[in-house]
């Protein structure tokens, strides 16, 4: 059986934000069953869909640019495909594109993945900051960070939005 892998950009933001990870995989399941896409199914005991993640967002954490793979047995329009799913999806999650991905292409969870993390906040000390990653730009209400997002813990820096510190943390995943 034919096997065609795709990649789908989206961005989850807004109310998007509270939506977890596992959720947000149950979603776009449903959305793509929805469509009748003709999706490529797992072997074994329990069979689900063959997907595949960007390293996850916590909840409270914007994404401008994730992405997830997903395979099928048969070709998918495209430009059709964004604008069908669109209704099936919540306010906050958008797909902005999909591209059919050819061969050896590396999974979504590859260990080279960056991303840039915009920090709106509160004057919050330059030390911190580099505590995360390497600082690109900071000012005293917005910074942004280059980070290495595999195996990354959130919870410094979820620690600084629940503290008032932060206001605003968004994500942009970057060289993919």
């Amino acid at each position: 059986m034919n096997s065609y892998r795709f990649r789908c950009y989206y961005e989850k933001s807004g109310t998007g934000v509270f939506i977890s990870i596992r959720n947000l995989q149950k979603l776009i399941e449903r959305s793509l069953r929805r469509l009748d896409i003709p999706l490529k199914f797992t072997e074994g005991f329990s069979p689900h869909p063959k997907m595949s993640f960007c390293p996850p967002l916590p909840v409270n954490i914007a994404g401008t640019n994730e992405y997830f793979d997903f395979f099928v047995t048969d070709r998918v329009d495209e430009t059709a495909f964004v604008k069908q799913i669109c209704p099936f999806l919540p306010e906050g999650i958008f797909f902005r594109k999909i591209k059919f991905i050819q061969g050896g292409i590396f999974s979504p969870a590859n260990n080279g993945i960056h991303a840039v993390y915009t920090i709106e906040h509160n004057d919050v000390s330059e030390e911190i900051l580099m505590g995360f990653g390497e600082v690109i730009e900071n000012n005293r209400q917005k910074a942004k960070i280059l980070i290495k997002i595999n195996n990354f813990s959130h919870k410094p820096m979820l620690s600084l939005l629940y503290e008032k510190k932060v206001k605003k943390i968004s994500r942009e995943v970057i060289g993919i």
